[in-house]
């Protein structure tokens, strides 16, 4: 089932609900503080801050005017629009924890080094990445199991 949803843009918005570039900024900014404060001050694991982004965020849009009823189908239409990614990279982890299980990403490392010395073992990994990359069309596939030799190497 294909989704319907076009995003909103900026000139479809009611010229007089319509946000400066100011005020619109204020979310983001939201953010950095939020993460900034509960990351290095308090030492906490991004999840609690994002919370309460999206709720300051939320207010914030209520405050510019914008009923529950609008904001609840602005969140779930972007929700909807990002769920199809999300199940694109759940599937890539459980892909990339089967050949970790299995061995295989273990045994690219070993016979990629019995094959190649350590110093040219990176630039063909390298190279190696990208050509999959192209052929597969997938970078998260290609981050996900590739990139684990580099960084085990």
């Amino acid at each position: 089932m294909a989704l319907d949803f076009t995003p909103t843009s900026i000139d479809e918005l009611d010229p007089e609900r319509r946000p400066s570039f100011r005020l619109a900024l204020v979310p983001v900014l939201l953010i950095v503080v939020f993460l900034g404060i509960g990351s290095a001050v308090l030492g906490l694991d991004p999840h609690a801050p994002l919370l309460w982004s999206i709720v300051a965020t939320g207010a914030y849009g209520y405050y510019l005017g914008y009923s529950w009823d609008e904001l609840y189908e602005g969140i779930s239409n972007a929700l909807m629009m990002g769920l199809q990614a999300l199940l694109i990279i759940f599937t890539i982890y459980a892909l990339i924890a089967t050949w970790i299980d299995a061995g295989t990403i273990p045994a690219m490392m070993y016979y990629g080094l019995e094959l190649l010395s350590p110093s040219v073992f990176l630039p063909v990994a390298t190279i190696l990445a990208a050509v999959v990359a192209f052929a597969i069309g997938s970078s998260w596939t290609t981050v996900g199991t590739l990139s684990l030799i580099h960084i085990s190497e």
